[in-house]
């Protein structure tokens, strides 16, 4: 079918009108699409701008959290010094009150404890050591106790006076002079004596005189003369040739003085050269301090061992430590500096004798060891980790008691921040020692049967109490309350052992009081010059601390040993010079 022109025209304009249309829509969405890519084009831009923002924001708040960790820590520490600083103020506010009460109260030695009368510590101690036992441990074999009725302690009867326990005529002046009256006095012309029942009454007017004692220098004008043989002589009487002590000019009564002086009277040598010096013997420090030293050398090498061997003879031992400053050359440099070194004491109660040995200053447990080689028997000691050895099979001959006086001490200082708990373990140890006050009078047997019947219950509640204690974790934070519980629970074995020997004593005391000379004469030295000059020391304090135990005179005994320096004794005659034995000549 032919179209015409008309329709051609129609068809055409709709073709323009479409391609207009297609055009503006084109155009429109053209311009939508660079909208659209302006928009996301400002999207992606806010988006980045957000994440940077977000970075930023991420970063501050890691960095505050780190700052919060760190307040959080400091705070954690500023909390436990704040609890450090109070459990060091409790324990200082505690030895406060402790400290005043023992210097305007009775010592923890003579009075009671019980809940009315509560004891403060004494001062000191050596350390902190509350017997806790090394990383590997120890073995020890148990004993056990059955628990028996609380037994009551005995009431205290009121102590009747015994009156003076010696004589005046016992403390005898070495001169007495009696001066009747007729002697000094003349009755004037005309005067007549009181009377009474017809005799004249009279009465004594005692006086006394000091003479002070005399130093006799003597000077010999000597001469050599030869015989009628031809052998040379000196003209020195043969008795004043020999003095006690080879290359020391002082007789035997003069080196006894100075002895007596440095070792029984604690007298430094610098004042008893001065004595000497105002008696007319005039020497220089130097050589004062070697004649002396050489005496103490010769009596040592003539008794040291028999003292040694004469300890052990028993079979019961008190032993402890201190410490001395001593001279002593460092290896490194060669020059002498003074260094503390420790002396040991190994006390025989039954003897009456005690020995202090100076090894070089060790403290370690082979002086301990070594010196108890081959002894049986009971040793009394405090919780120093060394004498634990004999808490093992390996001394299977050796019975270990410790020492409750030490733990009633660690208690008594645990009193100010634990009083109740405190109290009632002083009340169970105060308990044993009246049980020990009763058993007293009796023999090593009956003493043993009558621990075990009413001490061993008390020993078993105290133990009990410790046990409970360690379980409570408040009381446990006391400083003070858990070094004494940890010392009873980690010497338990040990402070049990006097149950099984009559002849232990409860506590270690008897060898502690051993040392007051020792200290008495650091504290007026200040310290000993040399290592040998210690080890000399030590043996003539065991020499006159023992005289002292045995009621000896200590000038009398060490004259009569310096007499008898150089002569031929064997060891029996040895052994009956030591002070237990020896008896004055008459």
């Amino acid at each position: 079918m032919k179209k015409n022109r008309s329709d051609i025209e129609f068809y055409q304009n709709m073709m323009d009108m479409l391609q207009q249309e297609k055009a503006s829509l084109k155009e429109q969405l053209d311009a939508e699409r660079k909208s659209r890519e302006e928009e996301t084009r400002l999207i992606l831009e806010e988006n980045r701008a957000l994440r940077a923002e977000l970075v930023k924001l991420t970063e501050q708040l890691r960095k505050r959290e780190e700052e919060d960790r760190k307040k959080d820590n400091e705070n954690k520490e500023l909390m436990n010094r704040i609890l450090s600083l109070q459990t060091d103020l409790g324990n200082a506010m505690a030895a406060v009150r402790l400290g005043r009460g023992k210097r305007f109260g009775p010592s923890s030695e003579k009075k009671s404890l019980t809940g009315k009368d509560r004891a403060d510590r004494r001062a000191d101690e050596k350390d902190d050591f509350d017997g806790t036992p090394p990383a590997g441990g120890c073995s020890a074999p148990s004993q056990t106790g059955d628990s028996g009725q609380k037994q009551e302690p005995p009431k205290r009867k009121k102590k009747k006076s015994e009156g003076r326990k010696m004589s005046l005529e016992d403390y005898g002046c070495d001169e007495t002079v009696r001066h009747e009256l007729g002697d000094y006095f003349s009755l004037p012309e005309g005067a007549v004596f009181k009377t009474r029942n017809g005799e004249v009454e009279t009465h004594e007017y005692v006086t006394y005189e000091y003479v002070p004692g005399r130093v006799v220098k003597h000077i010999w004008v000597t001469a050599s003369y030869q015989d009628s043989l031809g052998d040379i002589h000196n003209t020195l009487p043969a008795e004043e040739r020999d003095n006690p002590v080879k290359g020391c000019p002082f007789s035997a009564e003069m080196l006894a003085f100075i002895l007596v002086e440095k070792y029984a009277y604690h007298t430094p040598k610098n004042r008893i050269k001065r004595k000497l010096r105002e008696m007319g013997a005039v020497f220089s420090k130097s050589t004062f301090v070697r004649y002396y030293g050489l005496a103490a050398s010769s009596l040592r090498d003539m008794l040291g061992d028999t003292l040694r061997r004469s300890i052990t003879e028993g079979n019961y031992l008190m032993i402890d430590e201190t410490c001395e400053l001593v001279g002593v050359i460092d290896p490194e440099t060669g020059m002498p500096e003074y260094r503390k070194r420790y002396l040991w004491a190994f006390y025989n109660p039954m003897a009456a004798t005690v020995m202090y040995l100076y090894e070089k200053g060790s403290r370690a447990r082979k002086v301990v060891t070594d010196m108890l080689e081959g002894f049986r028997g009971t040793i009394s000691t405090d919780g120093y980790e060394a004498y634990r050895i004999f808490d093992t099979d390996s001394h299977p001959h050796v019975l270990h008691c410790g020492c409750w006086a030490h733990v009633r001490r660690k208690v008594l200082e645990a009193l100010g921040v634990a009083t109740d708990i405190c109290n009632e373990l002083l009340e169970s140890i105060q308990e044993l020692f009246v049980n020990e006050k009763m058993f007293s009078g009796l023999d090593s047997e009956v003493r043993r049967k009558k621990r075990k019947q009413l001490s061993r219950p008390i020993v078993n509640r105290i133990f009990d109490t410790a046990e409970r204690i360690a379980r409570d974790t408040a009381l446990m934070g006391k400083d003070l309350l858990r070094k004494a519980v940890n010392y009873i629970r980690n010497q338990k074995e040990s402070l049990r052992n006097f149950l099984l020997d009559g002849t232990a004593e409860l506590s270690n005391n008897g060898c502690e009081q051993r040392m007051k000379p020792i200290k008495l004469d650091l504290k007026n030295s200040q310290n000993i010059g040399s290592e040998e000059a210690a080890e000399g020391a030590a043996f003539m304090h065991s020499l006159v601390e023992s005289c002292r135990m045995n009621g000896k005179n200590p000038y009398d005994y060490l004259v009569d040993l310096l007499r008898k320096l150089g002569k031929p004794l064997d060891d029996l005659a040895r052994r009956e010079l030591l002070p237990d034995r020896w008896q004055p000549q008459c």
